[in-house]
């Protein structure tokens, strides 16, 4: 997410926060699909995975689907930054 972000010429944020970086491409103009938007979700992985015993264990279900969320926001904006290597094409 912070890649697509600097390739519209923006500085990231120091955050944690998917829900802010989708919400900054898209106030850039970025068409973000619903299976990105939400990817705001993973915001709670990644302070988990940081802060360990901060919040609740996460279970083998929820582990998949957010392993899933994120490979699919990173195909998405691998695409974007690729997009905009080659101008769009």
């Amino acid at each position: 997410m912070k890649a697509v972000l600097v390739v519209q010429g923006l500085e990231p944020p120091r955050t944690h926060s998917v829900h802010l970086l989708i919400k900054m491409a898209r106030d850039c103009g970025v068409a973000v699909p619903d299976e990105v938007m939400s990817a705001g979700e993973l915001t709670h992985f990644a302070v988990q995975a940081r802060y360990p015993g901060f919040d609740d264990d996460i279970d083998e279900t929820e582990w998949a689907l957010a392993v899933a969320r994120a490979e699919t926001v990173v195909v998405w904006a691998a695409s974007v930054v690729g997009a905009s290597q080659t101008g769009g094409r």
